[in-house]
């Protein structure tokens, strides 16, 4: 099952937690001059930052009108009501969302989500038209290929159980080998287009044929300068986030050169 052909290469990252309100806001005029300055080629790639929360309203305010879109690293699933500490989905679209991440791992781990809670995280982005960046991730490296698909495909099923058919291609799916986040090792380009097609596969026996060929598939997980090439070219993926290495601005402009390089554009 191959990816639908003809639309943009997706190419994104995450700050987490790592800029302060002034940091994000000069990160963010920098990639803006970047991407507004008539690069060749520039139209065919989707280029978005997850800030954090902090920093969204004033990056916000000055990606309005340009060719960076944003989006948030985390909502909950309700709109309003008397949830302390938590962020509407409603007004992350007010400010211009068009993304937000759900199920990363870290917040599997160490604040104890679960598949219920993402799912329902996923129906809240999906309710405020924003598109849900759903990660699916290997916990471990597998000798055997087949069991870590199988184990895989489970914890897709589990995240996207109940979601409307007709909603399924507006979540953009996000493989990460789990030992490889914030690593700078990234697992091998022929695993990931045997995952990305084994998802592809999966997504059209549950929601119907023709359901994987349109479905958003990206790759994230020890994505550098030094791997990037090879990962563009894994022809079954859509799109890209980088995580760590991103943190330096520098690196992910020159990362968007590269992928402009490739021989896909």
């Amino acid at each position: 099952m191959e990816k639908e052909k003809n639309r943009k290469f997706m190419f994104c990252t995450s700050w987490k937690m790592n800029f302060g309100v002034s940091e994000g806001i000069e990160y963010a005029r920098k990639l803006i001059r970047f991407i507004d300055s008539g690069i060749e080629n520039i139209d065919k790639l989707e280029i978005f930052i997850f800030p954090d929360f902090l920093s969204l309203y004033p990056v916000s305010e000055i990606t309005r009108n340009t060719g960076l879109k944003i989006g948030a690293q985390d909502c909950f699933w309700e709109d309003s009501g008397a949830f302390t500490g938590e962020v509407s989905p409603l007004f992350l679209k007010e400010l211009g969302c068009r993304y937000v991440i759900v199920g990363h791992p870290e917040r599997v781990i160490q604040l104890k989500e679960d598949n219920k809670m993402i799912n329902r995280k996923i129906k809240a982005v999906l309710k405020n038209n924003m598109n849900p960046l759903l990660l699916v991730y290997q916990r471990k490296e597998f000798e055997n290929p087949e069991q870590a698909f199988k184990i895989i495909n489970e914890e897709l099923l589990l995240k996207i159980g109940s979601i409307n058919p007709s909603d399924i291609n507006r979540v953009i799916i996000v493989f990460e080998p789990l030992w490889a986040i914030g690593t700078g090792r990234a697992t091998s380009a022929e695993h990931i287009s045997e995952v990305a097609l084994k998802l592809r596969e999966l997504l059209d026996n549950e929601f119907g044929q023709g359901t994987g060929q349109k479905q958003q598939l990206m790759y994230g997980g020890g994505v550098t300068l030094e791997n990037i090439d090879e990962i563009i070219n894994v022809e079954s993926i859509d799109g890209i986030g980088m995580g760590r290495a991103a943190v330096d601005f520098n690196v992910f402009e020159r990362a968007i050169a590269r992928i402009l390089g490739c021989k896909k554009f």
